[in-house]
């Protein structure tokens, strides 16, 4: 072989080597990027979930209250309201004052 020869397959090696190094860097790139999206994509169901708990916890106050205004309607003292709906006497007596305004 000449020296022409054994040059150009070292090129050809040098440019292996490089486009395996490339691609190597590439491939990581591609698999940092999609667990970047896998976790936005989590993260955005459990702002959900969150969501969707909190919303529960909001219907459910509203209809305590709701139905504690009927039940003071009905002439029932503030203790028993408290008691059956699980709301705080300070949270009824605050509905009651509500109902006068």
């Amino acid at each position: 072989m000449d020296k022409g020869t054994i040059k150009n397959e070292d090129n050809f090696l040098k440019i292996i080597r490089e486009a395996k190094k490339a691609r190597m860097a590439y491939e990581a790139k591609m698999a940092a990027l999609r667990d970047e999206k896998t976790r936005l994509i989590e993260a955005k169901e459990e702002g959900r979930m969150e969501g969707r708990n909190e919303g529960i916890e909001i219907g459910i106050q509203k209809g305590k209250r709701l139905t504690a205004e009927k039940m003071l309607r009905k002439g029932l003292d503030v203790e028993t309201v408290a008691e059956l709906t699980d709301l705080s006497i300070k949270e009824v007596e605050e509905i009651k004052r509500d109902m006068l305004h």
